[in-house]
């Protein structure tokens, strides 16, 4: 999966552009503008490196009834297994062809 910069990022981003304005007059603002972004930039990585790890623990399995064909009915589950300690906030999107029509709704 590739690393997006989040709106938050954007937004906290921009609030050091308000001292950096300010850094006119008072030159150690500049610092601490150049330290804050640093900061910012560097938790960013932290984040990518930090949230792209699952426990070896974790588990997805996907499964279905039958074999998957047009015009028939399969049914799809999908397990998901975390015994670590640890809680996942998960964003889990399942497709099915553009070929295949739909007899009940897709998500559950």
């Amino acid at each position: 999966m590739k690393f997006i910069f989040s709106g938050r990022f954007f937004v906290l981003l921009a609030l050091g552009i308000v001292p950096l304005s300010l850094s006119w007059t008072v030159p150690f603002l500049g610092y601490g503008v150049v330290a804050y972004d640093m900061l910012l930039i560097g938790a960013a990585i932290a984040d990518y490196l930090v949230s792209r790890n699952l426990p070896m623990e974790f588990r997805l399995k996907r499964t279905f009834s039958s074999r998957f064909a047009i015009g028939e009915k399969t049914s799809v589950s999908i397990l998901i297994d975390n015994p670590s300690p640890h809680t996942f906030n998960i964003r889990l999107r399942d497709e099915y062809p553009p070929k295949m029509t739909l007899v009940e709704s897709r998500e559950a």
